[in-house]
């Protein structure tokens, strides 16, 4: 499949999620999905134009042109840093919903920015998480369309704001608070791989690198 046709239809998803989470309106979503597959086709068109590659090259021929490295398994360690630092927050946050009762949402929100915040900060300390190589346009649009399908699945306790945790049986609480930590998880896994990726070529461009 041509790789402008592959990176629209990601950016067209990258829309849609976008829509469902911010604006909740079907015009909004096929609008974003419009906007998003446009910016996309021009974004990788002007990419292939750019590495001198025809404007109906498939992505492996235009990676192969641009020299672009596939990373599979890229974000495997930030997932696993993301969890390590997921798991006593997710403890710390069921305890505090469990002995005293309070609004849901809230607590999930405080847990999740920590989660995130913790993994960034992993990421940003420690010179051995360092991501090399190049992401090419579709494998950017890639993470953010799997950022974007996580972000929707965190939208139902977002959506139902007078939850309250007495109202829950503890089973159901503690699954609930897992799953949605476990999605936390994997975003923050993304989030950090570019961010590791980025300050790599930032410490080569500057001659340096950061213990």
């Amino acid at each position: 499949m041509p790789y402008a046709v592959v990176v629209s239809a990601f950016s067209a998803m990258v829309g849609a999620a976008l829509g469902m989470i911010g604006l909740q309106s079907w015009y909004a979503i096929k609008a974003l999905m419009l906007i998003g597959a446009s910016l996309g086709m021009a974004g990788a068109l002007l990419e292939l134009w750019r590495q001198t590659v025809p404007l109906a090259a498939s992505v492996d021929e235009y990676r192969r042109a641009a020299n672009i490295v596939v990373m599979r398994g890229a974000a495997k360690p930030y997932f696993k840093v993301a969890l390590i630092a997921s798991l006593p927050i997710s403890l710390l946050q069921s305890a505090v919903l469990l002995v005293h009762p309070a609004n849901i949402i809230w607590v999930w929100l405080f847990s999740w920015s920590a989660i995130i915040g913790t993994t960034l900060f992993k990421v940003w300390s420690s010179s051995q998480l360092r991501l090399s190589g190049r992401f090419d346009l579709l494998q950017m649009i890639s993470g953010m369309t799997a950022v974007a399908i996580f972000g929707v699945l965190l939208m139902p306790p977002l959506l139902v704001r007078d939850i309250v945790a007495e109202q829950i049986p503890m089973v159901e609480l503690l699954r609930m608070t897992v799953l949605y930590d476990t999605c936390v998880a994997f975003i923050a896994s993304l989030l950090a791989m570019f961010l590791a990726n980025a300050l790599h070529r930032r410490s080569l461009e500057g001659g340096t690198e950061r213990t």
